[in-house]
C-alpha cells in the first residue's frame, strides 16, 4: 500500500507521460508540500489534505490527450460530480481526489465549462488570476512543475478568505506559516510587496481587511 505523497507523485508522473505538465499549474495545498521540498529550507507544509488541484490556465491551449486513461492507469477512478456536474478523480484506496479548475471568466456561468482536449468538465473559480500571472518554474523528482510564487499564493488565500467559511481555519494557518517565511528573507519580502502594489484597489482592500481581523502584520 502507498501513501499520500507517493500517490502525488503517481497523478505527477501520470500527467508528465501525456505532456500535460506545462499546462497546469498547482495551485492546492500540494503547492505547500513542493515549496517545502524544494524551495523554502527548513519550512514545515500546513499539509492536512486529500485534494489536489490543478489549474488549468488556458483552455484553449491544452493538447488533446488521453487523461482519463493515463488516471486511470495509476488507481484513480473517474467520477462525475452529481451536485456541480465536474469531472473529479479519486484514488481507490481513498488517498487523494484530483480536480482541474479554469478561471471563471466575465459575468461567470452555471455550468461547468468543457475541456474537450482533456474529455473533462471542470468548475471555473474567481480571483485565481494572481496565481496564474504570478507562478515559478521548479523541478521536483526529476519533473518540471508550474507553481504559484509563495508570495501569490498566501495572497491568493487572503483574497479568497470571506468566500472560504469552512476552510478558513487551515486557509489562514498556512498563510501565517509561509509569511513568516517570506518576510525572514528581503528578497522574498520584496516579492511580496511588488506582487500586492499590482493589485486592484479592492483586491488590496479586501487582503488588508482581513488582515486586520485577523491580527496579521502587514509588511506589504
Amino acid at each position: 500500500m502507498i501513501n499520500q505523497r507517493e500517490a502525488f507523485n503517481k497523478v505527477l508522473e501520470a500527467i508528465a507521460r501525456i505532456r500535460l505538465l506545462d499546462h497546469v499549474i498547482i495551485i492546492g495545498s500540494w503547492a505547500e508540500y513542493l515549496y517545502e521540498t524544494v524551495y523554502f529550507p527548513g519550512y514545515i507544509a500546513n499539509l492536512r489534505t486529500m485534494d489536489i488541484d490543478l489549474l488549468i490556465p488556458n483552455i484553449n491551449k491544452v493538447p488533446k490527450v488521453e487523461l482519463i486513461t493515463a488516471l486511470e492507469e495509476h488507481d484513480f477512478a473517474v467520477k462525475q460530480d452529481t451536485l456541480t456536474g465536474t469531472t473529479k478523480f479519486f484514488h481507490i484506496e481513498g488517498l487523494l481526489e484530483v480536480e482541474f479548475l479554469v478561471r471563471e471568466l466575465g459575468r461567470g456561468k452555471t455550468e461547468p465549462y468543457d475541456v474537450k482536449p482533456l474529455g473533462i468538465r471542470v468548475e471555473g473559480l474567481r480571483f485565481l488570476d494572481i496565481v496564474k500571472d504570478n507562478v515559478m518554474d521548479i523541478t521536483y523528482n526529476g519533473l518540471a512543475l508550474r507553481v504559484p510564487t509563495p508570495q501569490a499564493y498566501i495572497l491568493h488565500k487572503l483574497l479568497i478568505y470571506p468566500y472560504r467559511k469552512e476552510k478558513r481555519e487551515k486557509d489562514m494557518r498556512s498563510v501565517e506559516q509561509i509569511l513568516e517565511t517570506i518576510v525572514s528573507s528581503e528578497e522574498e519580502k520584496s516579492k511580496l510587496s511588488l506582487i500586492f502594489n499590482g493589485l486592484s484597489r479592492s483586491e488590496k482592500n479586501t487582503i488588508l481587511k482581513v488582515c486586520k481581523e485577523n491580527a496579521i502584520e502587514v509588511f506589504w
